[in-house]
């Protein structure tokens, strides 16, 4: 057996060399579509399929993944359940490193000290958190990165026991994580304890926290779903109009993994199927090529039947030969997938989950040659059946020809022909429905004069600006100066920039509108301003006036609403001089004036009710500064930034871009989706072209000698033309009737990744701006 499977190779071997054009087509279609799905298998299973690199990950769980709790409900979670080893919880936060010769900003997250005890990890240098860290008096510590000790620090041995200044808190480095730790979120490079004083009023005021947790040996994620909401029952009983019902009725657990990847999920199994769709069309081109090659080796099958040659024996040489080519292709997706693995990191969203996981190494290749033999049966099996049933006496008296054309292999041909032209037009359809979304998407105004605004983050340590005077201070110096560079129209600040992730939900009530006892509030987005900001955006003021310089401490507390919020409050009435109230009914402010919509999140969501603070009476300690300009002027930026380093040069500058760049990176999924689907469907579509022009090709050539005769017996060679085309064009229209009808269906699948809300272009560009708001030099 090994000598006649050895036999079969070097008989393969020297088949394919000699038909070099034949073999080199049928492995690039091959790499093309193998290729493809390694590639996007390689994010699958970085993404979705690959287990978290923690310690047990099955048994970590979100708690209430769709709400935020305060302290209290963190401190009851680690104390009052059963269900879990261990509970933490985590926000973002942003750190500014300072007294050193380069201040910079970087992400990192308040935790609760189990954080990294529930996660099952411990840093490589030093120790974790403990317990009494999170009390009123502990020492300051901070756990940092590997990428940061090694690009802050020189990978310093000595690193544990050093004190930073951290937002202007001096903090000893308690420990240093390993290189290979994937934080929960991407770029967090340190970690601190988060202070839980029972006695502080954001204890229970301040809902921002995402509670995780380790569950107990034995239990499931439903068992602890139900111990959760018997604990916040109890939460509900103690103090009903505080943990309102909702908070009970919406307890959930579900596993850490499914939440991460739950959003991307959707798209990563789309596109799979998407390029497996392309894979289809590769081996059904091959399946076509091998039985074009087939009608000019019938001669060689029949005389080799004729002397003995089982049909077994046959196959399986035809079937070696498709593996060959099978190996080949595979090798070559392979190489294909390495030399598109980098680009395709740099155009996937930095929102996408674990994206420092992907990569191709051994699943990957192991998928790959899996994919390679399961298409090998796909495209070989058919061909080397129909091929090892010749007619004998037919094969034999044709002569050198190979063979007469048969019905039954001209049907075949057709129906393969059929079936790539269906799944190339079901590709072009999706693509052209994902790239209608996206362009519809591009019309939508988003409120703002993204083209002429510049933006950047400035973040004043917290020891050089320790309160909200000091801040204000230097937030009007840069003002000041900055409004002085040449070219600059406009100046303003917000905590939150529009177009990104961030946001902050507060809840409200207004007198006509007021929260029953144990009901939840509305909510609206929550963001601060300074004055200037509205004429930087180009937002237009529709009633009332805008925050002004003397909006500070000792005025009375005012405010801004947009449009949406004052339509859905008083639809036919002027809510200027209204108050806003907080969910407990204590005067919160007096709205002074309504400024248009814009999007603050993503194009494609409406704008939601939307709350303007001014910065002195709400202030924060970053600032993202909008700067518009007179013209599209890249040069603007620098000068900009040299206005606030006038200031104070020990300030860090980060996230510097304009609008346009920020808008262009919300889209970023979007763009994607489609640009991915539009490439396998361009793919799919020159591989069905191929193919039905190869087997047209082949189809003329084997009838070249019907065609002379009738042209010999006076038929016009305009209709013997109409006649091969007509003859080839069938397949073609019934695969594209059948790709239609199958589209139609499948944009059902599609309909969640669609967006259809039109707005005129250019609308941003006639919008009404604002006045400039006078600058008081005081």
């Amino acid at each position: 057996m090994i000598e006649n499977v050895l036999q079969d190779l070097r008989y393969a071997a020297r088949s394919l060399e000699r038909t070099p054009g034949f073999t080199a087509l049928a492995v690039l279609t091959l790499a093309l579509g193998i290729g493809a799905n390694t590639a996007i298998f390689s994010v699958v299973h970085g993404v979705i399929l690959k287990a978290l690199p923690y310690e047990d990950p099955d048994r970590i769980v979100r708690i209430y993944p769709g709400h935020v709790f305060n302290m209290e409900l963190v401190d009851r979670f680690a104390h009052g359940s059963e269900a879990f080893t261990a509970t933490s919880a985590y926000v973002g936060e942003a750190f500014t490193l300072t007294g050193v010769e380069r201040p910079e900003e970087f992400s990192g997250a308040l935790v609760e000290p189990n954080y990294f005890l529930v996660l099952g990890v411990q840093p490589s240098l030093g120790r974790s958190f403990r317990p009494e860290e999170k009390r009123p008096g502990a020492e300051a510590v901070v756990i940092i990165s590997h990428g940061l000790w090694q690009r802050r620090f020189g990978s310093d041995p000595e690193i544990i026991g050093r004190t930073i200044s951290l937002g202007g808190v001096l903090r000893s480095i308690v420990g240093v994580m390993p290189a290979g730790y994937r934080s929960l979120h991407r770029n967090w490079e340190a970690w601190v304890p988060a202070v839980f004083d029972p006695a502080d009023e954001g204890y229970r005021d301040r809902f921002f926290w995402r509670s995780i947790g380790r569950l107990a040996p034995g239990v499931t994620p439903a068992q602890a779903r139900d111990d959760v909401g018997r604990l916040m029952s109890r939460m509900h009983e103690e103090d009903p109009d505080y943990y309102n019902t909702e908070l009970v009725r919406n307890a959930d657990v579900i596993p850490l993994h499914d939440d991460l990847v739950g959003r991307i999920r959707p798209t990563l199994l789309v596109l799979l199927g998407a390029v497996a769709a392309v894979l289809l069309v590769a081996c059904t081109n091959v399946a076509n090529m091998l039985l074009a090659r087939a009608g000019t080796r019938e001669r060689e099958i029949a005389i080799r039947t004729a002397l003995g040659a089982g049909r077994g024996r046959l196959v399986r040489q035809l079937l070696i030969e498709s593996g060959v080519l099978g190996i080949l292709g595979g090798g070559a997706g392979v190489l294909a997938a390495l030399w598109t693995e980098s680009f395709l990191l740099g155009f996937l969203p930095r929102s996408v989950p674990r994206i420092a996981e992907i990569g191709v190494d051994l699943p990957e290749m192991v998928f790959a040659f899996s994919l390679a033999m399961v298409s090998v049966v796909v495209f070989g099996l058919v061909p080397a059946l129909r091929t090892t049933n010749p007619n004998l006496q037919s094969s034999l008296k044709t002569g050198s020809r190979g063979g007469a054309d048969t019905a039954a292999r001209h049907r075949l041909n057709r129906i393969l022909i059929g079936a790539e032209v269906a799944l190339s037009v079901i590709l072009v359809v999706g693509a052209g429905l994902m790239l209608k979304s996206l362009w519809r998407m591009l019309q939508v105004d988003p409120g703002f004069d993204a083209p002429h605004v510049i933006t950047m983050r400035l973040s004043p340590p917290a020891d050089r600006y320790p309160d909200t005077p000091q801040r204000g201070a230097y937030y009007r110096g840069v003002t000041e100066r900055v409004r002085a560079v040449p070219g600059v129209m406009g100046v303003g600040g917000i905590n939150i920039l529009p177009m990104t992730t961030g946001r902050t939900s507060v809840g409200y009530s207004t007198p006509d509108h007021p929260v029953r006892p144990g009901a939840t509030p509305l909510h609206a987005s929550y963001r601060t301003v300074t004055p200037g900001y509205f004429h930087a955006m180009g937002i237009p003021l529709l009633r009332g006036r805008l925050l002004e310089e003397r909006d500070g401490e000792e005025t009375p507390v005012v405010g801004l609403i947009n449009e949406t919020m004052a339509r859905r409050l008083w639809t036919d009435g002027n809510p200027v001089g209204k108050e806003i109230r907080g969910p407990e009914g204590e005067e919160w402010f007096t709205i002074v004036g309504v400024v248009g919509d814009i999007q603050q999140r993503r194009l494609d969501l409406a704008p939601e009710p939307e709350i303007y603070r001014p910065f002195d009476q709400e202030p924060t300690r970053a600032m993202h500064l909008n700067v518009r300009a007179a013209a599209e002027r890249s040069d603007l930026i620098a000068a900009v930034q040299r206005a606030v380093w006038s200031v104070d040069g020990e300030v860090p500058i980060s996230q510097v871009g304009t609008m346009d760049q920020v808008i262009h990176r919300s889209l970023a999924g979007s763009r994607f989706f489609a640009f991915l689907l539009s490439a396998f469907a361009a793919l799919a579509l020159a591989l069905g072209a191929i193919g039905v022009y190869g087997v047209g090709a082949y189809t003329v050539s084997r009838l070249t000698g019907e065609i002379g005769i009738r042209i010999a017996l006076g038929a016009a060679p305009g209709r013997m033309l109409r006649f091969v085309i007509g003859r080839e064009m069938v397949p073609v229209g019934i695969g594209m009737a059948i790709g239609l009808a199958a589209a139609l269906l499948s944009t059902r699948v599609l309909a969640s990744f669609l967006f259809d809300r039109p707005q005129k272009l250019g609308q941003v560009h006639h919008r009404v701006v604002t006045p400039p708001v006078p600058h008081d030099p005081t």
